[in-house]
């Protein structure tokens, strides 16, 4: 149970010699009111990502500040151990300085340029450990798409198709091209991989959002909720953005794509990250998960649920396509200037 009493607030909080006087607990995280001001106690499982208080001091000593700072404990520990888990705390910051959410997310994308542009690196990848990648992405990709197979049979099979089942023939062929497409890119990542045998890493944020970048009363920005930070390819945190903005309407979707425009600006993908990262939007994992789950778990009451669920996710992967047909576009550019 990770849930804190107002004792274990105030024995984590004698390490900072702070004298708790009231706390409200928001999400996942607590509010602390004390003798010396407003603060934020966070939580980092014991046996989970402890490493992203390393990369914190990483940033720091590379002159990276646009992260909330973490205050340290009166003996010099930037987190207390309690009951199997770490605590840390940083300043509270009220949100009063309000931004336009286009705007929030355009400077959450140029800020993320900068983390990463600053942590980057070059790996030297084996042969082994680009074969083992490969294989591991090609063979779930090739799973999961002979299981969709499967699915499309048993539907077209039955005698009266549920609505479910017609709308999912419906779209099948569409789905079957973006997974095609998907592991046409994974196929390409890894010729063009294999000569280079190097990647390029960064920094990243693990859990990008525009709601994880706030603003202090002077209205500048700050990363927060890093606790998922870890070494690896740029796309990952562009992929975990993306995402969660697959749901908006098409017009709505288009300014998250002009906010890309941002990030790419001040930090370009090379041609194999494009490459990968292509594959990764376009292969349509949500998409699939609805059809097992129908298949596997559906009460016949949950019909009219699963098939606004499986529109849903069409349009998610139709806003993927937006996005891919962007990126190819991009490619295109400087042949068409040429001309």
């Amino acid at each position: 149970m990770n849930t804190l009493t107002e004792d274990d607030i105030r024995a984590i909080l004698h390490a900072y010699q702070l004298d708790l006087q009231f706390y409200e607990r928001i999400k996942s995280v607590y509010k602390v009111y004390t003798n010396l001001g407003v603060f934020v106690l966070k939580r980092v499982n014991h046996k989970g990502n402890y490493q992203f208080f390393n990369y914190y001091n990483q940033l720091l000593q590379k002159g990276y500040r646009r992260i909330v700072p973490i205050f340290s404990t009166n003996d010099g520990r930037q987190a207390v151990l309690y009951k199997d888990n770490y605590y840390y705390l940083m300043p509270w910051f009220d949100g009063d300085h309000q931004i336009e959410k286009q705007k929030n997310q355009i400077k959450t994308l140029r800020e993320l340029a900068r983390l990463h542009s600053i942590s980057t690196q070059t790996v030297e990848l084996t042969e082994q450990e680009l074969e083992q990648h490969y294989q591991q992405v090609n063979n779930k990709w090739l799973r999961e798409k002979e299981l969709l197979e499967k699915y499309m049979d048993q539907s077209e099979s039955a005698k009266y198709m549920s609505p479910f089942q017609l709308y999912f023939c419906m779209v099948f062929h569409e789905i079957e091209g973006a997974m095609q497409f998907a592991l046409n890119q994974l196929n390409s990542w890894y010729e063009q991989i294999k000569e280079e045998q190097k990647i390029r890493s960064v920094l990243v944020h693990g859990k990008i959002s525009p709601e994880h970048f706030i603003y202090n009363a002077e209205g500048y920005g700050f990363f927060t909720s890093l606790e998922n930070m870890q070494i690896a390819s740029p796309i990952y945190d562009l992929i975990v953005f993306i995402s969660e903005h697959f749901h908006l309407h098409p017009e709505q979707f288009h300014q998250t794509i002009e906010s890309l425009e941002q990030y790419l600006q001040y930090f370009p993908l090379t041609d194999n990250e494009t490459t990968l990262f292509l594959g990764y939007l376009a292969f349509p994992n949500l998409f699939i998960q609805i059809v097992e789950s129908y298949y596997v778990n559906k009460q016949p009451y949950e019909e009219y649920e699963y098939v606004n669920r499986l529109i849903k996710s069409y349009n998610e992967m139709k806003n993927a396509e937006k996005m891919i047909i962007y990126f190819e576009s991009k490619k295109q550019r400087p042949l068409d200037d040429e001309s």
